[in-house]
């Protein structure tokens, strides 16, 4: 569970399906959880990223956590709490 700096959070958990990694994300926006495809990484700077082609997980160093969709984006970093 990542805390953002809008007050808000995001819970994510980590597994493989199919043969991929995926991101399990909830944003507490009442829309989730989701469960996202990782893409492809683009290299520098180092980004891991997951997409369900309108919601996106990314994460960068420093633990900088982004959730965006269509009409919600919330970042978080900082530090986080299991």
């Amino acid at each position: 569970r990542f805390i953002c700096q809008d007050g808000g959070a995001i819970q994510a958990r980590f597994a493989t399906e199919r043969g991929r990694l995926v991101a399990i994300v909830d944003a507490f926006d009442g829309d989730g959880p989701h469960t996202l495809a990782s893409r492809p990484y683009h290299g520098p700077p180092v980004e891991l990223i997951w997409s369900d082609g309108r919601r996106t997980l990314s994460w960068s160093p420093g633990v900088q956590i982004m959730w965006m969709d269509d009409s919600f984006h919330r970042r978080c970093g900082g530090g986080h709490h299991h």
